[in-house]
C-alpha cells in the first residue's frame, strides 16, 4: 500500500495543480460570464447585432419652395405642400416617385391627413385665405373653403371628420366638416395662433396664440373656449399627448416648452 501510495502522490498533486491553474486562466475566466457581455465590449465582439445608423435613401424633386409634410400610412403615400407654386406633391412611399401634382389654393402650408374619409386637408396662406379637400383616392381637389385671415396650422380629428384651421391674421379657428366642405364655427381665440392640437376623448382643441404667450383651450362640442393659460413667450407649435391628455407647447421668443396638465 505504501508503495501505491508513493507511486500515486505525485500523480495526484500534478492533477490538483493543473485544475487549478486551468481554472484560473483567462479562457476560463470567459468562459463563466459568457451570459453577457462586459461594459467595455462592443456589439461586435459580444454577438449582438449593431443597430444600423440613420442615412438618407432617396431625395426627391418636388415643387417649388416645399413647407409641410404629412404621411397617409395606411395608403403609403406622402403629401408635399409647395408654398412656391401653389401645389401639392403626391409622392408613392414604396418607390419615393412623385404620382402626381396637385393644384390647390395660393400658397398652401399646412397640410393633415383624414385616412378614414379619405382626405387632405391643406390650408393656403396667400391672399385668398381658404383651405382646400383633396379626395385622396380620386387626387380630386373640391372647391376652395373660405376662412379666415393667413390660414396656416391646422389638425384633424378622424372620429368626427372635422378640421381645425388656425387664422394667424385674425385670431380665430375655423371648424370644418371634412365630408360636407363646409364651415360650421368660427372659434375666436388669442392673438396670432400659429399651432393646433385635437384630443378626441376630450373632445378639445388646443391652441399656441404666438403674440399673447397663451394657450387656449376649446371645446369641440360648445364651440368656444373653456380656459386660456399663460405659457412661454411666442408659443408656435403645439401637441398633445392623448395618452396623458398632458399639452405641450414650443415657446420660440424664449427657447422653452411649456407643460400643461389638463386634466
Amino acid at each position: 500500500m505504501k508503495h501505491v501510495a508513493f507511486l500515486t502522490y505525485p500523480l495526484i498533486v500534478a492533477a490538483l495543480t493543473a485544475l487549478s491553474v486551468g481554472g484560473c486562466s483567462s479562457k476560463g475566466t470567459n468562459t463563466s460570464q459568457s451570459a453577457g457581455p462586459s461594459s467595455g465590449q462592443s456589439p461586435a465582439q459580444s454577438g449582438t447585432p449593431a443597430a444600423a445608423a440613420p442615412k438618407v435613401t432617396a431625395t426627391i424633386t418636388v415643387g417649388k419652395s416645399p413647407d409641410s409634410v404629412a404621411v397617409d400610412s395606411g395608403a403609403k403615400i406622402v403629401y408635399v405642400t409647395n408654398s412656391g407654386d401653389d401645389t401639392v406633391s403626391v409622392i408613392d412611399a414604396a418607390s419615393n416617385a412623385v404620382k402626381t401634382s396637385i393644384k390647390v389654393g395660393k400658397k398652401p402650408e399646412g397640410i393633415a391627413i383624414d385616412s378614414q374619409a379619405k382626405k387632405a386637408v391643406v390650408t393656403n396662406n396667400g391672399d385668398d385665405g381658404s383651405v382646400s379637400i383633396i379626395d385622396t383616392g380620386s387626387n380630386v381637389v373640391g372647391a376652395p373653403i373660405k376662412v379666415g385671415k393667413s390660414p396656416e396650422a391646422l389638425a384633424v380629428d378622424p372620429a368626427s371628420r372635422t378640421a381645425y384651421v388656425a387664422n394667424e391674421d385674425d385670431g380665430s379657428v375655423s371648424v370644418i366638416d371634412t365630408a360636407a366642405g363646409t364651415v360650421t364655427a368660427t372659434v375666436p381665440v388669442g392673438k396670432k395662433p400659429d399651432g393646433v392640437a385635437v384630443d378626441p376623448a376630450t373632445h378639445s382643441v388646443y391652441v399656441a396664440n404666438a403674440e399673447d404667450d397663451s394657450m387656449s383651450m376649446v371645446d369641440t362640442q360648445a364651440r368656444k373656449i373653456t380656459a386660456t393659460v399663460k405659457v412661454g413667450k411666442g408659443p408656435d407649435g403645439i401637441a398633445v399627448d392623448t395618452a396623458t391628455h398632458i399639452v405641450y407647447t414650443v415657446n420660440e421668443g424664449d427657447g422653452t416648452v411649456s407643460v400643461i396638465a389638463t386634466a
